[in-house]
């Protein structure tokens, strides 16, 4: 993010590309967080009262917004749980709960071969990404791709296929083979009258 042109940049880790940029919510724009959690940008604004807002990372849409503990809040991390600044004016480091702070992580008991998404595919994705699923019986599996309004833009499986875990390969292209914009998609599983979804943001 740039302070002097509140700008906020999604940049290429290999040799500083910009990929794609949106205007941040306010001005004086001072720290950036990624939660993982929900898949969220979380980004602080100097303008008084300082704000903290809670971001589409997409598209830069607020989905949230608060008031910064210290009217000038310098920077910002998330440890998983909490969110973290410190205050310019009071120099203090302030934590904030956010609402994961009831999340309670439970062991595993189900079934190995578990319907649904595997808990390890990326977010925000580059380009070609793996996509890893289980399915609980042997039946017909869809899996496609939609964007952001809805819109079909990928089948990547229609067939029968036996129970278990499978990874699919998506090259950020649609059914006729054409690039696909930066922006959310929406994976859908459908297998034996079961449903899963998953949000991807890609980034290119």
């Amino acid at each position: 993010t740039n302070w002097g042109n509140n700008i906020i940049y999604a940049l290429d880790p290999t040799n500083g590309n910009i990929w794609f940029q949106y205007n941040a919510p306010n001005t004086g724009s001072t720290g950036l967080a990624w939660d993982w959690h929900d898949s969220a940008l979380w980004n602080t604004s100097q303008t008084a009262p300082g704000t903290i807002y809670k971001l589409d990372p997409g598209t830069g849409a607020v989905i949230t917004q608060f008031a910064s503990p210290d009217p000038i809040p310098q920077d910002l991390a998330f440890d998983g749980t909490y969110l973290w600044t410190c205050g310019w004016t009071t120099g203090i480091v302030y934590k904030m709960d956010i609402g994961y702070t009831g999340i309670e992580e439970k062991p595993f008991t189900g079934s190995i071969h578990a319907f649904g998404f595997a808990p390890s595919v990326a977010n925000p994705v580059r380009g070609r990404c793996s996509i890893a699923y289980n399915t609980a019986t042997q039946g017909r599996v869809s899996l496609k791709v939609y964007n952001s309004a809805g819109r079909l833009v990928k089948t990547l499986i229609n067939s029968v296929e036996s129970a278990g875990a499978k990874t699919v390969l998506w090259d950020a292209k649609d059914d006729n083979q054409r690039a696909v914009a930066n922006g959310i998609y929406f994976l859908k599983l459908d297998a034996e009258g079961q449903t899963a979804t998953h949000k991807l943001i890609l980034v290119k």
